[in-house]
């Protein structure tokens, strides 16, 4: 997670890199693997808000994703979450 501020009032800003496949944990793509009744990424987006954060971007694998989203997410697709980091 990486959470930028302004001094001068400017909007906060969140990225949050969340397009790996899981592989070596086996449960698919880390970003939708529930833990205590929430995604990874609910629980990453709920912690950058409640620090203020502004406008959340989240990196995630291509195609459907198995859960509904947080709403205000801004989503970028990785197309090739197979070859690695961006």
């Amino acid at each position: 997670m990486l959470a930028v501020a302004g001094d001068d009032g400017s909007l906060t800003a969140g990225l949050l890199l969340a397009a790996g496949q899981g592989r070596r944990l086996g449960l698919g793509p880390k970003a939708f693997v529930q833990f205590d009744g929430e995604t990874l990424l609910e629980r990453a987006v709920a912690r950058l808000r409640r620090v203020g954060v502004d406008v959340i971007v989240a990196v995630l694998p291509s195609g459907p994703d198995p859960v509904c989203l947080p709403a205000g997410l801004i989503v970028v697709r990785n197309p090739h979450p197979e070859t690695g980091p961006l």
